[in-house]
């Protein structure tokens, strides 16, 4: 995760105007997760533009009270139908902290195919984490469904 989850309500208000922001902007969407039958918080899956044209970058977080438990399955598969039926992206990448296996089966039960492993993938807390990166072209989903 690239990010810390807040302390408060308040430290969410400049995320969610920025959400809101680029939602108008057509370059990125983020949806929470909720249970059907509690109304509980279960995560968050989000998809935006990449610096290449049609390609697009999805990611997730799932609350750890309901990890492992295939409701991040389930978003992902919702939120690849929505880029490249809605979006028309021609290619989704991920990627994940490669000490995060679980992140690496959601995505590859999803289809996504490993593309690059990347030693210093991103900073968090000023130490370097290494990631696997995944994509999914258009086509190979499309003989999935």
């Amino acid at each position: 995760m690239l990010w810390e989850p807040p302390n408060s309500i308040e430290e969410l208000r400049p995320f969610y105007l920025e959400c809101n922001e680029l939602w108008k902007g057509g370059s990125a969407y983020s949806f929470s997760i909720y249970s059907k039958s509690s109304d509980q918080f279960i995560g968050r899956v989000s998809i935006r533009e990449t610096k290449q044209p049609y390609r697009w970058n999805l990611g997730f977080w799932t609350h750890p009270l309901h990890q492992g438990q295939g409701y991040m399955g389930e978003a992902v598969a919702a939120i690849l139908e929505f880029g490249f039926k809605t979006l028309n992206a021609t290619c989704i990448e991920a990627a994940h902290a490669t000490w995060n296996r679980a992140s690496g089966r959601v995505l590859q039960k999803a289809g996504m195919k490993f593309s690059a492993h990347v030693p210093q993938g991103f900073q968090k807390r000023g130490e370097w984490v290494a990631e696997d990166r995944f994509e999914i072209v258009k086509a190979v989903w499309i003989a999935r469904q």
